[in-house]
């Protein structure tokens, strides 16, 4: 958006005029775009818990997790949660996920990393013989 306004009295001029459209420029027009990342790893009932991610990168800020069941745990207690080693449900609590029901469970966490950390998925299948899916991180780099 730029204005080109009239010089009709004599008191606006081109400076003035180049200094709004500075300001109107500075003001509407992000400096860095939004650069979204997505990572996607699978999982299954067997794998060892906690169940490394990936490190997510120092700045990142967290914009949804997802846990995709694509084969129903046959234990209806098993739970799952995603996380970091300080809090491991810090992403997506047990609540927020029915690991016995092929579904796509979703959580919107806006949460900051400061440091590179490790993200874990925790799983506790209990007496389930199958399940699986993936997780899926969207974050981005430019909060």
């Amino acid at each position: 958006v730029y204005f080109g306004l009239h010089n009709a009295g004599g008191g606006v001029t081109p400076a003035i005029t180049a200094a709004i459209n500075a300001a109107v420029t500075a003001a509407t027009l992000p400096a860095i775009p939004y650069a979204e990342e997505i990572f996607t790893m699978p999982f299954s009932f067997s794998d060892a818990s906690p169940k490394p991610i990936f490190i997510i990168p120092a700045g990142a800020r967290i914009v949804s997790v997802k846990i995709a069941i694509t084969q129903a745990f046959n234990d209806p207690l098993a739970t799952l949660t995603i996380g970091d080693a300080g809090s491991p449900d810090r992403l997506m609590k047990a609540i927020n996920n029915i690991p016995s029901e092929i579904d796509d469970n979703e959580a919107n966490v806006p949460y900051t990393y400061i440091a590179a950390t490790q993200l874990i998925l925790t799983l506790n299948p209990l007496a389930s013989t199958v399940g699986a899916g993936y997780v899926v991180i969207m974050y981005n780099l430019n909060n």
